[in-house]
């Protein structure tokens, strides 16, 4: 027995889940499912985060239409992020309370929340210096003589 229970089976879920761990869902065989389109929403800091990271992703194969809604959360997240800073520089980092006490401006702490949130979708698509090296990078797909003649 364990400190919090039996000891798990090496060969059962939860080893198999240990081992996936902190791993993207990466599947084989679908470079050629479609490249991600950047929305039409987009605002000018989300596009300017598309323009400068898809082109990246696509390069390693690591975006593609099945991976385009979580980017586009990073793209978001990023945006919203600029935003907060923006809107922190303008206002002052410290506001000063009807008691007449200092405190750290209300949005430091959501934007903190986003980092977290943003840091932990960048480890997904391997856009961390550390999550480089563990996401693993597309095939070079072969063609096959008889497909490409009928597309």
């Amino acid at each position: 027995m364990g400190e919090r229970g039996p000891l798990g089976c090496e060969f059962g879920v939860r080893a198999e889940r240990r081992k996936r761990q902190g791993k993207i869902l990466y599947l084989p065989g679908y470079e050629g499912i479609g490249r991600a389109k950047k929305p039409n929403w987009f605002g000018p800091y989300e596009s300017e985060v598309w323009d400068a990271e898809a082109p990246k992703l696509e390069k390693t194969g690591r975006l593609n239409a099945i991976f385009e809604a979580g980017f586009i959360q990073i793209c978001s997240l990023m945006a919203e992020h600029r935003r907060m800073n923006e809107q922190i520089e303008a206002d002052g980092g410290e506001m000063i309370t009807i008691n007449g006490n200092m405190q750290v401006h209300p949005l430091v702490k959501s934007r903190n929340a986003h980092m977290r949130v943003l840091i932990s979708y960048m480890k997904d698509y391997g856009m961390t210096p550390s999550s480089d090296r563990r996401v693993p990078r597309a095939a070079p797909v072969k063609k096959d003589p008889f497909w490409g003649k009928y597309k």
